[in-house]
């Protein structure tokens, strides 16, 4: 195990296990794997508040799905057109 002491570390930490399924081809983009954070805030809209932003590096809560999204795609080296319905996660454009 690690201690992740910043917010950036956690972040990466995240990608890392959110893109897991994609590395090992079993899904094209993260939320189309059901067992993963990204999947759960796709599908359930993050039903109460189950999965918390607490500790990374986003100061706009609001828009903190979207900026993870984003950072997902880049920092994955995923092509950002694979996202359905982009318009829906705005920052991902």
């Amino acid at each position: 195990s690690t201690w992740l002491e910043s917010g950036e570390a956690l972040l990466a930490c995240l990608a890392y296990i959110d893109l897991n399924p994609v590395r090992a081809e079993m899904v094209e983009r993260p939320e189309d794997y059901r067992f993963c954070g990204m999947a759960y805030r796709v599908q359930t809209g993050n039903r109460d508040g189950f999965l918390s932003w607490d500790g990374l590096p986003f100061s706009n809560r609001r828009k903190a799905f979207a900026l993870y999204r984003a950072y997902l795609y880049q920092n994955g080296g995923m092509d950002s057109n694979r996202g359905k319905n982009r318009e829906d996660f705005p920052g991902t454009a």
